[in-house]
């Protein structure tokens, strides 16, 4: 089920420089959870089932200080058990857009939800990797992996 995740030699041009700063949650490992849940000082990212097979990835950026005129974006995308493994590069999934990996440089994505080539990962689609894009960026690291890995593991109904 799990696949190593190639790491390409430098960041996509779509790929934002502070996502290396979103880390897992530090949460209570004795309280079971059903999210992970990613953050960083401006980026909030969850991951929870919402029925079986079906997972929401939700978002959360803060543009700027926190002030009376902050901005922010955010949003929320659904995922197969299949695409969310290999949105963080748990597996090789089928039905790709192969023009789409092309024209972006990408290993892998499917457009509206996800773009990832190597560790690099945007959700829900490629930026322009500046300050204001509405996409977040994530390094996706062994500790995210592994949690993504504990989540989808631990949400496995029993046939």
């Amino acid at each position: 089920m799990h696949s190593t995740i190639v790491l390409g030699s430098s960041p996509p041009s779509w790929w934002h420089r502070h996502a290396i700063k979103v880390n897992v949650k530090k949460l209570d490992p004795q309280i079971a959870q059903d999210q992970v849940e990613l953050e960083s000082s401006t980026v909030e990212v969850t991951v929870g089932q919402i029925e079986s097979g079906i997972w929401r990835v939700g978002w959360k950026i803060l543009h700027g200080p926190i002030s009376l005129d902050s901005d922010e974006s955010g949003g929320q995308r659904f995922f197969t058990t299949e695409e969310l493994l290999a949105t963080f590069g748990l597996n090789e999934f089928e039905g790709l857009s192969e023009a789409f990996n092309l024209e972006y440089g990408a290993h892998t994505a499917v457009p509206g939800k996800y773009i990832r080539y190597g560790r690099w990962l945007n959700i829900p689609c490629p930026g322009t990797g500046c300050d204001g894009d509405p996409d977040v960026s994530i390094l996706v690291e062994e500790t995210i992996q592994a949690a993504i890995i504990k989540l989808v593991e631990s949400n496995v109904v029993p046939q």
